[in-house]
């Protein structure tokens, strides 16, 4: 199955799982099921992303390093195999979701992906109205801070962060492709 983003983006699952073994967000060593998804981009070389579900019940998402790196730009390059985000469960007024994190994945001076904590509007800004309104459709029921999602008061309570359908897969995988890769590809050139 296909997932439009908007701006020429499309996800795409690849068939089967695979067995892995390593460490999860949390420093556990566990083993896994990995899929594979594929981010196509229009005229230029597809993206492929790791979605791992730990045997701890955690899970993530990670854009992959392939065998043979076609040729692209160094602040994209440099993301590959990095800045993985994590997802957990989370129950809320009696229904399961899953979480997350929402940041920004942004270029240094030197092309090194950074994390960006960021408002809404920013996130905004960086993204775009039409790629964040896909989101909607693809299992990203709400992004609002901690404070109003998870009723912290604490220093990171306006960090922002996403309630997922646990049931659509794409979901994760999405807003990773959103908030981590989109704002390098229109910083690049290639949206």
């Amino acid at each position: 199955m296909t997932y439009k983003l908007g701006g020429g983006l499309t996800l795409s699952r690849e068939p089967g799982t695979t067995r892995v073994t390593g460490e999860t967000c949390s420093g556990e060593v566990s083993s896994g099921l990995r899929s594979q998804w594929r981010l196509s981009v229009d005229g230029h070389p597809d993206l492929l992303f790791h979605d791992t579900a730990w045997r701890t019940a955690e899970r993530d998402v990670v854009t992959a390093r392939p065998s043979q790196v076609p040729m692209m730009p160094k602040p994209l390059s440099a993301l590959l195999g990095r800045k993985r985000s994590g997802v957990r469960r989370l129950a809320e007024r009696g229904r399961l979701h899953l979480l997350m994190a929402v940041c920004l994945i942004l270029p240094d001076g030197e092309g090194w992906p950074r994390q960006k904590w960021c408002t809404a509007d920013q996130l905004l800004d960086v993204c775009g109205a039409e790629v964040l309104e896909a989101l909607n459709g693809h299992g990203v029921s709400r992004i609002d801070t901690r404070e109003a999602i998870l009723q912290e008061d604490g220093r990171q309570r306006n960090r922002l962060c996403a309630l997922l359908d646990p049931d659509d897969e794409v979901a994760p995988v999405a807003l990773y492709a959103v908030t981590h890769v989109v704002p390098i590809l229109r910083h690049v050139g290639w949206l």
